[in-house]
């Protein structure tokens, strides 16, 4: 008896209230998932643009250090023939003073061209400053620090762990 008298008491839902809560509430629904979904799509197209411009500058890091490195190696074989000239001059042969000279001009272009191409790096290096991360920017440094030395195997080894912190900033499976 008291589940009768329950029952008769609960009102009931007009149907075109029904009909007007279904209609709205679905379209409530959508809007939200359609603003959920345009915001996951959003963070998913920021993520590529940071993960693109990575990709550039390291790319273009590294071609840099490859100019600078032959550079730098041209530069010394220009010192070490110059070195040899100089004390070959003392014959007072004409020729071996228009090579040096000669070579002095080709020393002025290459020195002019590390200049330009440190300027660059630095460049890269700063817009790599923001775009991170860190673990790579840390390899980038210890590769870079290796530059002015003559040890050919710590700057393979730097420029190795450079690309392996590369690739686990980008995610690239090797």
């Amino acid at each position: 008896m008291i589940l009768a008298n329950a029952a008769a008491q609960t009102p009931s839902i007009d149907p075109t209230m029904l009909a007007f809560l279904t209609i709205f509430g679905a379209a409530a629904v959508t809007a939200l998932a359609g603003f959920g979904l345009a915001v996951w799509q959003s963070r998913r197209d920021h993520q590529r643009w940071v993960r693109e411009r990575r990709y550039d500058g390291f790319t273009r890091i590294l071609a840099l250090a490859e100019r600078y490195s032959r550079r730098r190696s041209e530069g010394e074989e220009m010192k070490a023939r110059a070195e040899a000239l100089q004390a070959s001059a003392t014959t007072g042969d004409p020729s071996v003073a228009q090579e040096l000279h000669d070579l002095a001009d080709d020393m002025a272009r290459i020195v002019e061209q590390v200049g330009a191409i440190t300027e660059e790096l630095g460049d890269v290096a700063t817009a790599l400053e923001i775009l991170g991360p860190n673990h790579v920017l840390e390899a980038l440094n210890a590769f870079t620090d290796t530059f002015p030395g003559d040890d050919d195997d710590a700057t393979e080894q730097a420029k190795d762990a450079f690309v392996i912190a590369v690739r686990r900033a980008l995610n690239i499976k090797a």
